[in-house]
């Protein structure tokens, strides 16, 4: 596995008697070839903050606010959408708000819609039932998908002794998953 470095430059200034940060930046690196994400740059006042490697500078989370408001009012619809796909939701949540938000899209599918969620997230995997988990493998070039419970025997009979999915996942019980 590779090291990830972090730097984290300062400079501070003084302007009429108060001391104040004139430039902050902080960087991430996954390895020694990766590229450095910004992930806080900060200079007088002005500044713009990335999440998951995209830039959103304030008027950017205003508007993704709003779509989030507008996807929550979307899954108390009375009237469900017959499919509902959402991408990463661990990018919008907090970690311990996964299982609530895990309900919230089970109660959707009981009045009648479908849910497709994609995620790289063991915790949000560790909400689902095994039957709910549905897993992508690419073999040869193509992407195939397999339900979880008909996967593998040893991961299916490890969860019914009380493993859960992200921990297996985590671990590489799901063989050829990860990239």
């Amino acid at each position: 596995m590779s090291k990830a470095e972090t730097t984290k430059s300062q400079q501070i200034g003084f302007k009429r008697g108060k001391v104040f940060i004139e430039k902050e930046v902080l960087k991430y690196r996954r390895g020694p070839h990766g590229k450095p994400w910004h992930f806080l740059d900060y200079s007088k006042g002005i500044g713009s903050a990335i999440k998951n490697e995209q830039d959103y500078e304030s008027e950017k989370w205003k508007a993704k606010e709003e779509r989030e408001e507008q996807s929550l009012g979307l899954l108390h619809d009375p009237n469900p959408r017959p499919l509902l796909c959402i991408e990463e939701p661990e990018n919008y949540l907090y970690p311990t708000l996964l299982r609530e938000f895990v309900e919230e899209l089970r109660e959707y599918a009981v009045r009648g819609g479908q849910v497709f969620v994609s995620t790289h997230s063991p915790d949000f995997v560790e909400a689902l039932k095994i039957e709910e988990l549905f897993l992508v493998k690419k073999e040869q070039g193509s992407s195939r998908i397999f339900p979880a419970t008909k996967y593998d025997e040893q991961t299916t009979e490890l969860y019914e002794n009380g493993c859960e999915l992200g921990w297996l996942w985590q671990h590489e019980y799901f063989k050829g998953i990860n990239p």
